[in-house]
């Protein structure tokens, strides 16, 4: 069973809420590039919950900061993927939440922040220095503004730019959004 159905097997018989962000997340919006992980969304309160979740099929708990937690797969075959879990406010959860999309991961329907939202978490993301280096979120916001048609001149869209993206960052999109 991969991560994703036990994902939507723990949303739907634990009742807990849960959002697919990262590689896989962009993926499932029509994207596809390789990633080496599968990364998740949850209010930081109910991650014991979570952590209880993988824990039972085998995930082993590696550590976590007061913003994400990291999770290392079971010994399976063919291999399962690390996880790692981002954990935000339950504000924050409840607004990302409330519009999301469900997507197909494998056939397993699961939630996935709206196209806007996971280029902001993108954009936040590449405000951390070592992130930024490794490029791939960049291609990741590109790719979602071109395929989710992503209105650049809405203010909606200037909203999170100005939230989110520091000079750089914004540089490098006007030059590749002209």
């Amino acid at each position: 069973m991969s991560v994703f159905a036990r994902l939507a097997d723990a949303v739907a018989h634990e009742g807990l809420a849960v959002l697919v962000i990262g590689g896989h997340a962009v993926n499932a919006y029509g994207y596809s590039r390789t990633t080496v992980d599968v990364d998740f969304l949850v209010a930081v309160e109910t991650f014991p919950n979570w952590r209880t979740v993988f824990e039972s099929v085998g995930y082993h708990w590696i550590g976590q900061t007061e913003t994400f937690a990291r999770l290392d797969p079971p010994v399976t075959d063919p291999p399962s993927l690390p996880v790692d879990v981002m954990l935000v406010s339950p504000e924050t959860f409840s607004k990302l939440y409330a519009e999301r999309n469900l997507l197909d991961f494998g056939g397993s329907l699961l939630p996935v922040p709206k196209p806007l939202h996971l280029v902001a978490l993108k954009l936040h993301a590449m405000l951390n220095p070592e992130r930024f280096k490794k490029g791939r979120d960049l291609p990741d916001i590109l790719n979602l503004i071109s395929i989710c048609q992503i209105d650049t001149n809405s203010r909606e869209f200037q909203t999170v730019l100005d939230r989110y993206a520091n000079d750089e960052t914004r540089s490098l999109l006007a030059a590749h959004l002209r």
